[in-house]
């Protein structure tokens, strides 16, 4: 799984845009 796709899932997950989705994962990583 890339980073994108991490990011995307999240995203579907918890019906949040790519961008907040994105901006969550960098702060874990």
């Amino acid at each position: 799984m890339t980073k994108a796709e991490l990011i995307e899932a999240v995203a579907a997950k918890a019906e949040v845009t790519k961008a907040d989705a994105e901006r969550t994962l960098a702060a874990f990583f």
